[in-house]
């Protein structure tokens, strides 16, 4: 009996201990998403991402010959349009960019024949971050290591959009 109170009060020591220790990694990692972010909450970097397509293949974005990779969403009430959008784009740029599109819902849907990835679902982190830029009409351009370059804002014409595409890219 005396042994299994002293192994009780042993655990919760340890418990305490952990308790303590994980709110302040907690408020470490807080800190450091907050700087983090650079200026105006454009972030330094995504998570690396992957996903499912719709049809259920497992998509992990690989950046072997793109130096640049732009990751937008693809609006459920206009998906035929955001594809070809984005289609056109990607003819105009060549293959220095890396296009992946995210579905902002999922749909049973099986991926149009686009030349680029779409996900139905994918990381978290990375997805919000793409979402929160598009809710402000904007794509994040990305270096192939995923950190951010910077955001540009989505022109109504697929040329116009690659030519700020390229302008943003050039050395």
């Amino acid at each position: 009996m005396r042994t299994s109170i002293l192994a009780a009060l042993g655990l919760l020591l340890v418990e305490a201990f952990l308790i303590s220790r994980t709110a302040k990694d907690y408020q470490v990692l807080q800190k450091l998403r907050i700087e983090a972010l650079g200026k105006e909450g454009i972030p330094l970097t995504l998570s690396s991402f992957s996903g499912f397509e719709a049809g259920g293949r497992t998509v992990v974005l690989k950046t072997d010959n793109a130096r640049w990779i732009v990751p937008f969403v693809v609006h459920a009430s206009r998906r035929s349009q955001d594809l070809t959008y984005w289609e056109r784009v990607k003819g105009s740029v060549g293959s220095d960019v890396s296009f992946v599109g995210f579905e902002d819902r999922a749909s049973e849907t099986k991926q149009a024949s686009a030349s680029f990835p779409v996900l139905a679902y994918g990381s978290y982190d990375p997805l919000t971050k793409i979402a929160h830029f598009d809710d402000r009409n904007e794509v994040l351009v990305l270096f192939g290591n995923l950190g951010v370059k910077q955001p540009l804002k989505i022109t109504r014409s697929p040329e116009e959009m690659a030519h700020a595409l390229k302008k943003a890219i050039a050395p």
